[in-house]
């Protein structure tokens, strides 16, 4: 006995010998005998069978039909699945009914809605299963907007493998763009990396284009975001990490992905983590720049829009590796939100928010994002590509130090929220590395003596410190602040705001202080300010924010801010009221400009125009630089001031199109560095209040001729409208009214045109109705040639006396071509019973016997009887053979019911008397008649 698999390991059927799975074919290879299990669907009434062996005989349940479980062939059913549901857990070996042992199967049961896949309607349909090149098609894994994905089998190289399909773009062949494609999948195929799906070969069939790779069984990133909703913090910054190890190997080939997004990062079921979907990308130019792409080509759009960074949206553009960094930082806000940053169903809408648009706040979606995690999306999703991560090298190092933070529990996360796993301790303990060279020893605050001191950090009053390290630059977005007290007081007393007195800093003992900081916030947005107190109980000491005469209290504290703000963080003992530490914290807040209340303003020449501009953020009022520059001359600044008077400008006197540019920069700023916003001024020309009359009135007299019902009353308006603008154009020569004038001309040139048709349909009208009746032919080709100048007025207007014209001829030629049919079904029959009966007549006369003529005789008088009846009016045409046939046949009846033979009358001769004797001889004397014989 043998035990075969079904699908499952859990279902298996045991052979007995009578049953046997394995014999010896007529080739003399062992075959293997497998009844595969599978889903049929009656071909009658559509009724499911579950648990059905391909091949066998079916009764169905429902209408009784009979049908055999095949997917093809006459009275077979379509296979609609495997059972179990998991058509992959099938292996391969067991999708025939007989397949030879340790060879692949050349039958492999395909999912049949591919079968009505609108964009497989170009690959062949062989063995129930679509196919593309050698790959067999089996099920489709996901649609997007460049095609879609199915899983299939290559025959030749009896691997699994994942097929892309691309139609061709606008639905036509365009070699160039398959070509293109071609280069860069052989491209994408060099990279040979753990991280990158591999490409084994690209290739078009008909209308598609289709790009083979390893199958990979596993999910996408989205998939398990949309089965277990926002990622953990280490699992999404792990997932990140290897994808940007894929990125990485595709930049350091000079490939730039450009559709970096969760559908294109696979999560294997191993563990591994790849990057897919290489073939859409296009190689950056041997020389390290970047190549210009269009956003759109022929209609596709290169990119998901979700995901594209600011400068994809630009035509001609410089698309770059940074790209690539921006989507997959809109990738690590969807792993950690379930949505990208910028969600809008309007292209419009999201290509302006993602170009102008400030990055919105995480923790309004997820409040406990670290700090960590924050910086990098703030840097990843920069707007201009200088200020994003340089490479994805500096990436991957801000990805490990934000994992090395938040797995150490370092990370400002509330404890137990990111790791499912192990708990973090409520009160973790961070000994920071040192930012600064070590000192030996530090002067003692008076009274103490001298202690080893750790270094403090290094930086200027008020600056966020800069790490030394390539790896802890990459987390700017903390500042980690942690000196012993002891440092502290060697460094003497501290000045806590300005009025204020020196307080004495006391040293504690193993107690400092870390804080947590945003390096930059948007004006009005809350800083999230936090500290965290480590040597020491929490509960024994107060935190103090001091800031502009402000004071907040709290570990941590939200502070709305409007502009750069320098705090004061003081450690304050509880027991004692004496303050432990103090340390300076400044957070940036970005400047932001708009130039107008909007973007764009149309005046005619010579009306007074104002801008007043608005700054946000900064330092303040007094450390901000502003200016109004032209668009059409940056050099030369037009104004200093926020408040933009543009009457005085003669530019603004000539009619045109004008771009002015508000910028604002910190003090401490270059101009090529400054926000700016810009608004258009469209000046036009004054328009006088009787050229707006004119042009008014022409254009209600000309609407007034497009609603005519009549040519009369289209052209009488068409002449009005033609006379106003002529008029607005005497008053101001504008293109506007010209254009009109033109338009009016060509109008009435249709108009004159459709006139001369009417004048034309009337003309054949009334010839086709001089012409008699009786020529029906004639009549019918005069009403036809009626109709086409009919035809042509309508194609220039469709008009209600146009359309009862037509009507009227249309019916004329029907009922003339009704008649015209009757007439020669008339003369059919005539003809066919004429011809029946003077046969009839012409084989009567072959006999002398009247007993056998008597039915032709009879024959030929009902023939032309009927014709007398049917057709009176040619009666004259058959009158003597109607005549000769009713003798003939009364002579004949006499003779075969009474024995008579009829004797004609004798009359006597009339003498003849020729009018010409010399030239006519008399006729030959008329016989007697001959005697009636009776009977005996």
């Amino acid at each position: 006995m043998c035990a075969r698999q079904l699908g499952t390991g859990e279902r298996r059927q045991q052979h007995t010998s009578e049953q046997p799975c394995c014999y010896w074919n007529k080739s003399g290879s062992l075959t293997q005998r497998v009844a595969l299990v599978v889903k049929i669907a009656c071909p009658g009434c559509g009724l499911p069978h579950d648990s059905v062996s391909l091949g066998a005989e079916i009764r169905c349940s429902r209408c009784g039909r009979d049908f055999k479980a095949q997917g093809d062939g006459d009275g077979a059913s379509r296979v609609l699945s495997v059972t179990p549901e998991e058509m992959d857990s099938v292996p391969y070996s067991q999708r025939t009914i007989e397949v030879p042992v340790n060879k692949v199967s050349s039958v492999i049961l395909a999912d049949p809605t591919l079968l009505n896949d609108k964009l497989l309607r170009d690959a062949p349909l062989k063995e129930n299963a679509k196919w593309v090149g050698k790959v067999r098609l089996l099920k489709k894994l996901g649609q997007g907007g460049m095609g879609a994905v199915y899983h299939g089998y290559d025959e030749s190289l009896a691997l699994d493998v994942a097929v892309k399909i691309l139609p061709s773009p606008s639905g036509v062949r365009d070699d160039q763009f398959v070509e293109r494609f071609r280069q860069e999948a052989r491209i994408s195929a060099q990279i040979n990396h753990p991280n990158v799906v591999r490409t084994l070969h690209v290739d078009e069939q008909g209308e598609l284009i289709y790009l083979v790779m390893d199958f990979i069984a596993g999910r996408t990133a989205r998939d398990l975001v949309d089965a277990n909703g926002p990622l953990m913090f280490p699992r999404a910054l792990q997932i990140i990490h290897d994808a940007t190890l894929g990125m990485q190997a595709a930049h350091t080939h000079n490939v730039i992905h450009r559709d970096i997004k969760p559908d294109n990062i696979l999560v294997a079921d191993d563990g591994r983590v790849l990057l897919s979907d290489l073939g859409l990308a296009k190689a950056v130019s041997s020389s390290g720049h970047g190549t210009r792409m269009p956003v759109t080509r022929l209609g596709l759009l290169l990119g998901t829009p979700e995901y594209m960074s600011p400068e994809q949206w630009e035509i001609g553009a410089v698309v770059g590796p940074a790209a690539d960094i921006w989507s997959m930082g809109a990738t690590l806000w969807m792993l950690l939100t379930h949505k990208p940053p910028y969600d809008e169903k309007d292209m419009a809408l999201l290509a302006r928010k993602i170009k102008e648009a400030p990055l919105p706040d995480i923790r309004e979606e997820r409040a406990n994002v670290p700090d960590c995690i924050l910086d990098i999306l703030h840097r990843c999703l920069a707007k201009r590509p200088s200020h994003r991560y340089v490479s994805a090298a500096e990436l991957l190092a801000a990805i490990n130090a934000a994992l090395d933070a938040i797995t150490s529990g370092r990370s400002t996360v509330t404890p137990g929220l990111y790791t499912a796993t192990a708990p973090v301790p409520a009160q973790p303990i961070y000994q920071p590395a040192p930012v600064a060279p070590p000192v030996t020893a530090m002067a003692a605050a008076p009274g103490m003596a001298a202690t080893p001191a750790v270094p403090p950090p290094v930086f200027s009053a008020g600056a966020v410190p800069q790490p030394a390290s390539t790896a802890s630059a990459n987390s700017r977005s903390r500042l980690w602040i942690a000196v012993p007290v002891l440092a502290a007081a060697a460094a003497g007393a501290w000045t806590l705001g300005q009025g204020r007195t020196k307080a004495p800093v006391v040293a504690a003992a193993n107690v400092s202080l870390d804080l947590h900081c945003p390096t930059q916030v948007k004006p009005g947005q809350d800083a999230d300010l936090r500290a965290e107190i480590t040597g020491g109980n929490p509960d024994d000491y107060t935190v103090l924010w001091n800031s502009q005469n402000r004071v907040f209290t709290g570990s941590r504290v939200r502070v709305p801010l409007e502009h750069d703000t320098e705090f004061t963080v003081v450690l304050r003992d509880k027991n004692s009221a004496r303050d432990v530490t103090r340390r300076n914290v400044r957070v940036a807040v970005e400047l932001q400009a708009q130039a107008a209340e909007k973007n764009f303003y149309e005046i005619s020449a010579g009306t007074p125009l104002k801008f007043e501009a608005r700054v946000r953020g900064g330092a303040g009022v007094q450390q901000i630089e502003t200016r109004w520059i032209a668009a059409a001359n940056p050099e030369k600044p037009v104004s200093s001031e926020r408040v933009f008077d543009l009457t005085p400008l003669k530019e603004l006197e000539t009619p045109g199109r004008y771009e002015f540019v508000f910028q604002a920069r910190r003090s401490d700023q270059n101009w090529n560095d400054a926000i700016s916003d810009r608004v258009t001024v469209n000046v036009t020309r004054r328009i006088p209040h009787e050229y707006k009359a004119a042009m008014q009135l022409g254009t209600q007299a000309r609407e007034r001729a497009f609603k005519a019902l009549s040519g009369v009353d289209a052209v009488a308006n068409l002449r009005v409208a033609q006379a106003a603008f002529e008029q607005a154009v005497d008053i101001l020569d504008e293109e506007d009214a010209r254009q009109q004038i033109a338009a009016c001309k060509q109008r009435l040139e249709q108009e004159e045109k459709y006139a001369a048709l009417l004048i034309e349909t009337r003309r054949l009208r009334e010839a086709a109705e001089a012409l008699p009746a009786a020529d029906g032919v004639k009549k019918l080709s005069a009403w036809s040639e009626a109709l086409r100048p009919i035809a042509a007025a309508l194609a220039l207007f469709d008009r209600p006396e146009l359309r009862e014209q037509a009507a009227f001829v249309e019916a004329r030629l029907k009922e003339l071509k009704s008649n015209l049919v009757n007439a020669e079904q008339d003369r059919v029959l005539f003809e066919t019973t004429i011809a029946k009966a003077r046969a009839s007549v012409k084989e009567a006369r072959k006999y002398l016997s009247h007993s056998v003529a008597l039915p032709h005789w009879e024959a030929a008088l009902s023939g032309f009887t009927e014709l007398a009846k049917k057709f009176p009016h040619r009666a004259d045409e058959f009158a003597l053979e109607l005549k000769e046939a009713q003798e003939s046949r009364d002579k004949a009846y006499l003779y075969e019911t009474m024995g008579i033979v009829p004797v004609p009358s004798v009359e006597k001769p009339t003498e003849y008397k020729p009018a010409n004797p010399a030239a006519q001889k008399p006729p030959a004397p008329t016989k007697s008649a001959p005697e009636i014989i009776q009977p005996k």
